[in-house]
């Protein structure tokens, strides 16, 4: 379906080589089957093209932020939050920009938006978690995943950033529970298993810390 999809809009272009919704719609394609130069090169396109569409730019932003181009996944995200200032999905996308970007200052004032405009919903804590951890406050970072995990029961990505602030806070048995609680009900989960490896690492006790390792790569030979 995706790939009739592509066709169409192809030929529109080939009718229409400026067709913003065209441009815009090979983009989205592109960066969900995982070609993010091709989805930002068409993005950047249909939003030279249709500049005051909020949802180009802020399609534009997430496909630069997947790429690793935080500076220019900020310029899409800014340009998108100019045409809709109130959007909390946007905020959160620059939220998420800058924490993978490590500003932490940035991303906690970005999440501090995003809370005020969609409060009492457990992804809004679990981000503003993750942007307190990437600003070093660590103990809001514990509240706010504890928050999301009581608007969310037992959901995982809030169980793994706890699992992670209290691992950072120096509390590695807690931290083990709750990831061993993870792969219990993931247990492909490559990255969890990983940090599994580093808490038995830490612990000394490094046997079932090479096991851990080894587990990941067989799981996933490139990691």
């Amino acid at each position: 379906r995706a790939r009739d999809a592509e066709a169409a809009f192809r030929t529109v272009l080939a009718f229409d080589p400026d067709h913003p919704e065209a441009l815009w719609s090979l983009g989205v394609l592109a960066r969900e089957r995982g070609d993010l130069a091709a989805a930002v090169e068409a993005l950047t396109r249909a939003a030279r093209l249709a500049p005051r569409e909020t949802v180009v730019w802020f399609d534009l932003a997430l496909a630069q932020a997947r790429s690793g181009d935080h500076a220019g996944g900020r310029e899409a995200a800014a340009r998108a939050l100019k045409l809709q200032p109130d959007s909390a999905d946007v905020h959160a996308l620059l939220a998420e920009i800058e924490i993978a970007a490590g500003n932490g200052a940035a991303a906690l004032a970005a999440a501090q938006r995003v809370l005020k405009l969609r409060p009492e919903f457990a992804p809004t804590y679990t981000l503003f978690g993750a942007a307190c951890a990437a600003a070093g406050r660590l103990a809001d970072a514990e509240a706010a995943f504890r928050r999301a995990l009581a608007l969310a029961p037992g959901d995982l990505n809030a169980t793994i950033h706890l699992a992670n602030a209290l691992r950072d806070q120096g509390r590695p048995a807690e931290a083990e529970a709750l990831y061993r609680e993870v792969l219990a009900r993931a247990p492909d989960a490559v990255e969890v298993i990983a940090h599994l490896g580093d808490i038995c690492l830490a612990m000394g006790r490094v046997d079932e810390a090479e096991q851990a390792y080894r587990d990941a790569v067989w799981r996933r030979r490139d990691f």
